[in-house]
C-alpha cells in the first residue's frame, strides 16, 4: 500500500495520523483544544504500543474518514480556509467531520456560510439537514422542494435526497396538485348571508368571482398559489357583485372547513415521515 504525505504534514507537529492512504503530521494541542473526541483521545494512557503517533511508521488510523475530507477539516483549525470557505466540497467536509468530531464551531462555521454557496440548493439543504442534524432546516427545504416541478431536479439532486426522500417529494408534490384541481373545478360553496337579498346573484358572482380570482392561481403553470396565501387573497379582495356580508360569510366557512389548507396537512405529513427514512 502506496503512503504519501499530506500537505498537512508539517515539520513541527506532535502526532502523526494516517486517513486511507495518507499522512498527517498535527499539532494535538490544537486539535485538543477544537474537539472534545480528540481531547479524550489524547487523555487515555497509551496502550502496547506506545509509539503510535509518535512517527510514520506508527500513525494514528482514523477510520471510515477521507482523505480529501480531512484535507479539509486541516485548513480550519489554521485559518488557511478563506478561499475555500463557499465550495460546496469544503462545507460538506467540514460539517461532516465537525459533528463527527464535535467540533461546535466548526459546525456553526459551516451552517452559516453554506447559504453564500453557489450551488446552495434546497436537496443539499435538505440533504445536510438531516445528515448533520440541522433541524431547523430540514421543514424550509421541504417546502422548497415541492415548490418546484420535480422534471427540473438534475439527476445528481435526486441521488443527493436518495430514493425514499425523492419518492416522498413527488408523492407530496403529486397530493399537492391534485388538491389544487379538485378544488379550482368545484367552487366552494356559498354561504348566504341572513339578511341577504340578492342571494342568486351573490351565487352566481361567487362562481365566476372563484374562477377568476382562486382556479386561475391555483392552476397557473408557473406561479401556483399555496392554499395559505389564496385565504389571504380572498380576504383581501372584493368579489364584483357580491354583497360584502355574504362574501365574509363564505370565505369564513372556508377557512373553517380547512379546504384551501388541506396541501399543509400533506406537508406536515410528509415532514414526519422522513424521520422514518
Amino acid at each position: 500500500m502506496l503512503v504519501s504525505r499530506s500537505r498537512h504534514y508539517y515539520p513541527d507537529g506532535t502526532t502523526v495520523f494516517q486517513v486511507e492512504n495518507t499522512l498527517y503530521r498535527l499539532h494535538a494541542s490544537l486539535l485538543q483544544q477544537r474537539s472534545p473526541i480528540f481531547r479524550h483521545m489524547f487523555s487515555v494512557p497509551p496502550g502496547t504500543n506506545a509509539s503510535e503517533g509518535k512517527d510514520d511508521s506508527a500513525p494514528i488510523c482514523l477510520h471510515g474518514v477521507k482523505s480529501s475530507d480531512f484535507d479539509h477539516l486541516c485548513f480550519y483549525p489554521f485559518g488557511c480556509f478563506v478561499k475555500h470557505s463557499s465550495s460546496e466540497d469544503f462545507l460538506v467536509a467540514l460539517i461532516k467531520l465537525s459533528t463527527l468530531y464535535d467540533i461546535e464551531d466548526g459546525r456553526e462555521y459551516a451552517i452559516a456560510q453554506f447559504p453564500t454557496s453557489p450551488t446552495w440548493r434546497p436537496a443539499l439543504q435538505l440533504h445536510i439537514a438531516r445528515s448533520y442534524r440541522v433541524e431547523d432546516w430540514i421543514e424550509p427545504a421541504f417546502r422548497q422542494l415541492i415548490a418546484n416541478p420535480t422534471i427540473s431536479m438534475p439527476w445528481c439532486d435526486a441521488e443527493l435526497l436518495g430514493l425514499p426522500t425523492y419518492h416522498l417529494v413527488v408523492q407530496t408534490i403529486t397530493k399537492v396538485e391534485a388538491q389544487q384541481k379538485l378544488l379550482a373545478f368545484y367552487p366552494a360553496e356559498m354561504k348566504e348571508w341572513i339578511f341577504c337579498t340578492t342571494p342568486e346573484n351573490c351565487t352566481s358572482c361567487w362562481e365566476l368571482g372563484w374562477w377568476n380570482h382562486v382556479a386561475r392561481h391555483l392552476l397557473h403553470p408557473d406561479a401556483a398559489l399555496s392554499g395559505q396565501k389564496m385565504t389571504e387573497l380572498l380576504g383581501s379582495i372584493k368579489i364584483p357583485g357580491m354583497c360584502h356580508h355574504c362574501q365574509g360569510e363564505t370565505v369564513s366557512s372556508l377557512v373553517e372547513n380547512g379546504a384551501l389548507l388541506m396541501e399543509e396537512a400533506f406537508i406536515s405529513e410528509a415532514i414526519q415521515q422522513l424521520d422514518m427514512f
